[in-house]
């Protein structure tokens, strides 16, 4: 899928759409900028993708892009 496809999604559906796999700020931004109702910070696939980063370890830059989710301390 690509950043294109979502406008699709978003046709199909009222319901809350959120974006799984998020490991980088630029993109947690793009899935918001986009209107997307939320994104999920994790390695989707961990396990087969050798040397990714940490769902953990991505979670600090990304708040410190897009902030943190209401009522969540930062």
């Amino acid at each position: 899928m690509t950043w294109d496809d979502l406008p699709f999604l978003r046709e199909c559906t009222p319901l809350a759409i959120l974006l799984e796999g998020v490991l980088h700020p630029d993109d947690a931004g793009e899935a918001l900028a986009r209107g997307e109702d939320g994104i999920v910070v994790s390695t989707q696939a961990g396990r087969q993708v050798d040397g990714a980063v940490a769902a953990v370890d991505a979670l600090p830059p990304i708040i410190a892009a897009v902030g943190s989710p209401s009522g969540c301390p930062t």
